[in-house]
């Protein structure tokens, strides 16, 4: 006990003032200490320290092998044959499983028969909720996939040692042994943090869900059932391991019962709004989406986005409502800032909200104005959680993703989207405009469709450092997942505004979407140079995102090769495309329309008539615009591209009304 007495006894630095903890600034622990004394407020420190003692790795192995003794001793007395009534009572109650939180020892077999809210794959109620930048047809052929029965999976294995070597000074945070818990649910989540968080999944902070994840905590405001197996759905689902894969769909049918049923009595219960439901189920939206089920997709992110308003989550976090409560529920000695990680919840969700909306083209949930909530601030990171960390093999390094530097510009790109769908998509207010207020109107969208390419323009040149879109930047660090998120969302978003244009002449004072887009697909061409040389595609697990991006960047190419094109900015465009398809062929198993973009491409070719270049040339009519009369009236209409993704649309009859 000596050891651990001089540790405890050592001189500890006092806790910073309460001013400056809550504004994260160096306190020099002076009373009053500087700022406060600049700043003419009263200075005040906790009376009370609860930080954790660090111990060295010395006193762990001391205490790990007292705990092995212990048990020794404590199974010797299990066999002796003649023992008290009173002790073999005491004995009887010792036992692991009991300091084992029951929450997620094993889900239900009855999963798979559950069947809320299940909406059908080939519903063509699909093009309903589809807009004018959505990269969809107005129609969705795919087949129904069947559940897919998985064995009870327990999220907790045999209790063993659980303690952990502590190599980062932040925060005195031990996991407890990987062996607990079950492998592949551990697996599907890490593979969730490594490679597709942050991207549009900042709605979860990461460090308090795995503060209380690996702390055994699953009932709490950060950690729920329904949250562990969503975030794990989505990690399987996107795994380049095969095993996992197959786990996704029962990880998925089980979450979603647990946010739709009551636990206790087993019916349908949808009374409770908090965070973790708001969270499973953007996390299950996207699942959905990414199989091509849109329906569901689009219904489940509209009730997140319901619960958040039952919240109040746009206004200041004291504000918010959970259920009943204005307190969260959270473990003792937790160590962020409350306030912080509730701001970063809502603008995560915001941006989370503003990406629907662009790949299914309709107008946002969430708006930038409507919110009364501060920006999000930076958060520390959790040690020990290297296993959930992306490991980028080109530095050999972790990246513990500062999340705050994508997440500041991923908000002011989602503002641009917003303003973008409504300015430049939206349909006339009037049914039949006249030809004089019809000409005003197609100037100015055109004009509002210069005016948002400058806007990103701007965005791209006050990028950090980080997450510039320099060609060399992205030749070296284009396979930096966390950088990545930023830069596929910018590409989505530049594509999305221009593609629908980029069938016409470039025109300096007209239209500039065929550069915006030749420049674009050649960065999104540098990032996947950068992806294949360093993990090699297969190993690189596949986001929405970038796979959405490359969907867009393969209908370009392809037509741009139809009209007789061969190289773009220098590069050949056969090249270009052979790697793009090669990426879509390797996500066809995670992403549904991956696999249509990879049919249309493959299939563009094949049967074309001779004439069909000259039919499109043909189309290309000079006018005061330089635009043709068939595709301004679609412009006017708010049905631009008729919800399509399809390279051939622009050579067919469909596109000729």
């Amino acid at each position: 006990m000596t050891g651990i007495k001089k540790s405890i006894s050592k001189t500890v630095k006092r806790n910073s003032c309460i001013n400056c903890k809550e504004r994260k600034v160096r306190c020099d622990l002076l009373s009053p200490c500087s700022i406060c004394q600049r700043r003419n407020e009263i200075c005040v420190y906790p009376s009370k320290d609860n930080r954790s003692i660090r111990l060295t790795v010395g006193k762990m192995k001391q205490l790990e092998s007292r705990l092995v003794h212990l048990e020794k001793i404590l199974e010797e007395i299990r066999n002796q044959t003649q023992l008290p009534d009173e002790v073999i009572r005491i004995l009887n109650g010792v036992s692991d499983e009991d300091h084992l939180p029951s929450c997620l020892k094993s889900y239900d077999s009855r999963v798979t028969q559950f069947s809320i809210l299940t909406i059908p794959e080939n519903d063509k109620s699909n093009s309903v909720m589809l807009g004018p930048t959505s990269v969809y047809k107005k129609y969705d052929s795919a087949e129904n996939t069947p559940i897919i029965e998985t064995d009870n999976a327990h999220v907790l294995g045999n209790h063993t040692n659980m303690f952990t070597e502590d190599d980062i000074t932040f925060y005195n945070f031990v996991p407890c042994e990987k062996s607990l818990f079950d492998d592949d649910l551990y697996e599907s989540i890490a593979s969730f943090f490594k490679w597709q968080y942050p991207s549009n999944y900042m709605f979860i902070h990461r460090e308090s869900f795995l503060y209380h994840f690996l702390l055994l905590d699953f009932d709490n405001d950060f950690v729920s059932e329904e949250l562990i197996y969503s975030i794990a759905a989505v990690g399987s689902r996107f795994s380049s391991n095969r095993a996992l894969q197959l786990k996704a769909e029962g990880y998925y049918t089980h979450a979603k019962k647990f946010i739709f049923m009551s636990p206790e009595t087993s019916e349908i219960d949808f009374s409770t709004a908090n965070l973790t439901k708001l969270q499973s189920l953007l996390c299950l939206a996207f699942f959905d989406i990414s199989k091509g089920n849109l329906t569901s997709g689009w219904i489940l992110s509209g009730i997140a986005f319901r619960i958040g308003s039952a919240i109040g989550f746009e206004r200041d976090p004291s504000e918010w409502i959970y259920g009943q409560r204005t307190k969260l529920n959270i473990r003792a000695g937790y160590p962020f800032d409350l306030k912080a990680v509730q701001r970063r919840i809502y603008w995560g969700t915001y941006i989370a909200d503003h990406f629907i909306s662009l790949i299914f083209g309709r107008y946002p949930s969430l708006r930038y104005t409507e919110a009364s909530i501060m920006s999000s601030s930076d958060l520390y990171n959790l040690p020990n959680i290297k296993d959930f960390l992306f490991y980028d093999r080109e530095i050999m390094s972790y990246y513990s993703c500062d999340v705050l530097i994508p997440l500041k510009v991923l908000i002011d790109l989602a503002q641009i989207s917003e303003s973008m769908i409504l300015d430049v998509f939206s349909p006339v207010t009037k049914s039949e405009p006249g030809t004089e207020e019809r000409n005003r109107e197609i100037q100015r969208r055109l004009k509002r469709l210069q005016d948002y390419n400058n806007s990103l323009d701007k965005w791209v040149l006050g990028l950090p450092p980080q997450v510039s879109l320099d060609k060399k930047d992205l030749l070296s660090s284009g396979h930096n997942c966390i950088n990545l998120s930023v830069r596929s969302s910018y590409f989505l978003t530049r594509l999305s505004l221009n593609r629908p244009f980029v069938q016409y002449p470039d025109d300096e004072n007209i239209n500039k979407s065929p550069s915006f887009c030749e420049k674009a697909v050649i960065e999104l061409y540098m990032v996947l140079k950068s992806i294949d040389r360093v993990y090699g595609l297969p190993e690189f697990e596949p986001t929405l995102p970038l796979v959405y991006s490359m969907v867009l960047g393969t209908s370009i190419l392809t037509l741009k090769l139809s009209c007789g094109e061969e190289t773009l900015q220098g590069e050949p465009i056969k090249l270009i495309l052979d790697l793009f398809l090669k990426y879509l062929s390797i996500s066809e198993g995670s992403l549904e329309i991956a696999k249509n973009a990879m049919d249309i491409a493959q299939g563009t070719f094949k049967n074309k008539n001779d004439n069909s270049i000259s039919n499109l040339q043909s189309r290309i009519l000079s006018s005061d615009n330089g635009l043709d009369e068939a595709f301004l009236d679609k412009l006017l209409s708010g049905d631009v591209i008729d919800c399509v993704f399809d390279p051939g649309f622009f050579l067919s009859d469909s596109g000729q009304s």
